[in-house]
């Protein structure tokens, strides 16, 4: 089973709100209209991690209803749903087998303490297991990792492994000594999945997830692992020697790359990032100018730069309002609410220039609005019955 995944290979890191001025021809034409259900989220808009999605099936965070739900993406039957009792923490990647996990914050507990592998062919759980959390991590991704025989979460200075298919335990991937004395926030760990980064006293460590060796040390001092954008390559906010952003890591060697990710002259400010998505040789990054906050509004802006060299290609400032929808080979896609009677247009932004242009419009300002795949996926509530519904819309091929 093929998994569609928010990171792929330009990068765009964002915040919710974003994104571009210029001139953009106007509304443009309406979107076609795939499909259209009952139900789906109502009041936020998806972020990073709270969704993943294969060839078939749409697999999302419905925090209204306390739930997972998954949506087939040719027609928006509802193919199952799971209910949980709070909010879901993380969604992994659906791997070859059809599985997926979830790490919830289960009821009375003070993190995202538990984590559940699901079926994807019929919703059914095979097994949920707690652990001991101090409430994982916020930002970014990062706290849920799937092979094809693993499963791992992040804990303070360690991850946690269980068989995928059986919930046997495996031994955890610890912090050597001392790495304790870094601090709470300097011993949060990371796992992509096949790679677990872990901060120690004399570097960060690379381990390989499903057999537990350790691969490298990237030696350095105050080692850190803020968000992961991406995983195949890896992309991560990580701090060593007092050098602080975003940059690209060799899984088998641990090499690191050159920053990216920030403003080119912000020193060693950090940015404040939430969705990425990795495409070809470029990545572009979206954030707040003055990096205050998680979410870029009027004075944010856009940029892309060489991932290898971290050149800096172009930049463009945002519009209040404007929303991150993701990056494909195509370009970066961007809600706008044109607060007219024009509706809701979406641009794709030219992932060599940076030009826009507008490939079609809503008539109506969504609720929750993401881009999966070659659809758009729009919730709001119906007037009429006074629910939620989603609609897909498909964006255009060319």
């Amino acid at each position: 089973m093929k998994s569609q995944q928010r990171l792929l290979a330009t990068f765009v890191l964002a915040g919710t709100l974003l994104v571009g001025c210029g001139e953009t021809g106007g509304a443009g034409s309406a979107l076609v209209e795939k499909w259209s259900r009952a139900g789906g989220p109502e009041s936020e808009f998806l972020s990073s991690g709270s969704w993943t999605a294969t060839d078939e099936l749409w697999i999302y965070a419905n925090i209204d209803s306390s739930r997972i739900e998954a949506v087939r993406l040719a027609d928006g039957e509802e193919a199952w749903h799971l209910p949980l009792e709070e909010n879901v923490c993380e969604i992994s990647p659906v791997n070859q087998a059809g599985l997926v996990a979830v790490r919830d914050h289960p009821p009375g507990s003070h993190g995202c303490n538990r984590v559940t592998v699901v079926d994807t062919s019929d919703g059914d759980p095979l097994w949920s297991e707690s652990f001991e959390s101090i409430g994982g991590r916020s930002e970014g991704g990062g706290m849920v990792g799937l092979t094809e025989t693993t499963v791992s979460v992040t804990t303070d200075c360690a991850v946690e492994r269980w068989e995928a298919a059986s919930g046997d335990r495996l031994e955890p991937l610890m912090a050597r000594d001392g790495a304790a004395e870094l601090g709470s926030f300097g011993c949060r760990v990371a796992t992509t999945g096949n790679t677990a980064l872990v901060p120690e006293k004399d570097g960060l460590s690379g381990f390989d997830v499903d057999t537990g060796k350790r691969l490298w040390t990237v030696a350095g001092d105050r080692p850190q692992v803020g968000a992961v954008y991406a995983t195949e390559p890896i992309v991560a906010d990580v701090w060593v020697d007092g050098m602080q952003g975003v940059r690209m890591i060799d899984p088998p060697t641990g090499q690191l790359g050159r920053i990216v990710g920030r403003s080119l002259d912000a020193g060693a400010a950090t940015p404040t990032l939430g969705l990425a998505d990795v495409v070809g040789d470029r990545i572009a990054g979206a954030y707040d100018e003055e990096l205050s906050g998680s979410d870029a509004a009027a004075d944010g802006a856009v940029r892309t730069w060489d991932l290898t060299s971290g050149t800096e290609a172009w930049s463009r400032a945002s519009e209040a309002g404007d929303i991150f929808l993701g990056a494909d080979e195509k370009g970066v896609y961007i809600g706008r609410d044109t607060r007219s009677e024009a509706g809701y247009s979406v641009l794709r932004r030219d992932l060599d220039d940076g030009s826009d242009e507008v490939v079609g419009s809503v008539e109506n300002t969504p609720a929750v609005v993401t881009k999966v795949g070659d659809l758009l996926l729009v919730g709001g509530v119906d007037a009429a019955r006074e629910d939620s519904e989603t609609t897909a819309y498909q964006l255009p091929s060319s």
